[in-house]
């Protein structure tokens, strides 16, 4: 009676061509799903980006038309409404700002997990079915 590593070496020896084949296969799938969440991380990653550009650019802007508005002020009271104003629309902007970057960077991440995901769930139903 031949001993279970003995079984099991056999049976290694006798598909071992159709072993490497399926390991190549799945190491290049690997590669794969690699390259697409790495395209998705990417993509998001520069998603971010412009949008804290195109914040900048707006905050940017708001700040010299305050600038110029408390330049043309003549009156104490007058400035402290225009910074009043100002400080009301940051605050909002900021608000906003935040709400935005939070979902980038959820679709940033769901985007990135999502080919792995797939890929897994694909190879699960593959083993199980044989």
């Amino acid at each position: 009676m031949k001993k279970p590593a003995e079984r099991t070496a056999e049976g290694l020896a006798g598909n071992g061509a159709e072993t490497i084949q399926r390991m190549t296969a799945m190491n290049g799938m690997a590669g794969e799903v690699m390259a697409e969440a790495v395209k998705a991380y990417v993509e998001g990653v520069s998603a971010w980006n412009n949008e804290l550009m195109k914040f900048m650019k707006l905050r940017m802007d708001h700040d010299m038309e305050l600038s110029e508005s408390l330049a043309k002020c003549r009156s104490f009271e007058e400035a402290a409404r225009l910074q009043q104003a100002w400080m009301q629309q940051t605050t909002e902007e900021y608000i906003a700002e935040a709400s935005k970057l939070m979902e980038l960077a959820s679709k940033t991440a769901t985007d990135n997990w999502a080919p792995i995901y797939e890929r897994a769930n694909k190879a699960m139903t593959e083993f199980r079915s044989g």
